[in-house]
């Protein structure tokens, strides 16, 4: 994956949720987002997805530049898969519904297509003897497991995690952190936000330390979790860390 923001701000009714952010990553497999709730995580992470407009700067996502308009921001979420906290399921179809329906409707694969494609999935996550369940039917790791396999589904470019496991039982989390890291074993780029520090530390390439709105510190993880350089990150990892 690689980005490259330039003099980036976003703005809520006067504040600025997101301020100046510059980034010139290259070639990097997996990037954490890191950094206290209210931060700026996810709307950092939903701006680079496509889903939120930035109020000024310039964006550039491998090749895609992203511009303020739906045309081009629809045709760019077309490349990407994102996966949110809340799951973002169809409650009123079934499981192997809510595969083949986006397979069809927004990436034209014909139904035959659709179905092999989602069976091979739910075989490969585990999911296969759910496939005619409803979502509610499923436990909160199975429904983000399956979420995770319907933004798999139409093989995109990258993917982006916004927080995935925030909503779960602590029981449920390793289940859908394990998903995940078998994505980065299959060779998926893709980009998270996090409260999960042992993961971050572990699987990304390249973390990000966001604080108020501002990029603080940048690195590999060695530098950010073994060598942080400035007060906030000293302050954030000590008060994360505190009772382990």
């Amino acid at each position: 994956m690689t980005l490259k923001l330039k003099n980036m701000f976003k703005e809520y009714d006067g504040t600025y949720v997101l301020n100046d952010i510059n980034l010139d990553i290259k070639d990097k497999n997996v990037i954490s987002i890191i950094g206290n709730s209210g931060g700026g995580k996810s709307t950092l992470l939903n701006i680079l997805s496509g889903y939120t407009k930035a109020s000024e700067g310039s964006i550039i996502v491998n090749e895609h530049i992203l511009k303020n308009n739906e045309k081009n921001l629809f045709e760019y979420r077309k490349n990407i898969g994102i996966v949110f906290q809340s799951y973002n399921l169809f409650p009123h179809i079934s499981v192997l519904r809510n595969i083949t329906l986006i397979l069809e409707k927004v990436h034209k694969y014909s139904k035959k297509e659709a179905f092999e494609r989602a069976a091979f999935l739910l075989e490969k996550f585990r999911l296969c003897e759910h496939r005619n369940k409803r979502p509610n039917q499923m436990s909160g790791g199975q429904q983000q497991r399956l979420a995770i396999v319907r933004a798999l589904s139409y093989k995109p470019e990258m993917m982006f995690f916004d927080e995935p496991t925030a909503a779960l039982d602590p029981s449920l989390t390793n289940e859908v952190l394990d998903t995940i890291k078998g994505l980065k074993d299959d060779g998926v780029h893709f980009m998270i936000s996090t409260h999960e520090m042992g993961f971050a530390k572990n699987v990304a390439d390249y973390v990000l330390f966001l604080n108020d709105g501002i990029i603080i510190e940048q690195g590999s993880p060695n530098d950010i979790f073994e060598n942080p350089k400035t007060e906030e990150l000293k302050m954030f990892l000590s008060n994360i860390l505190e009772w382990r």
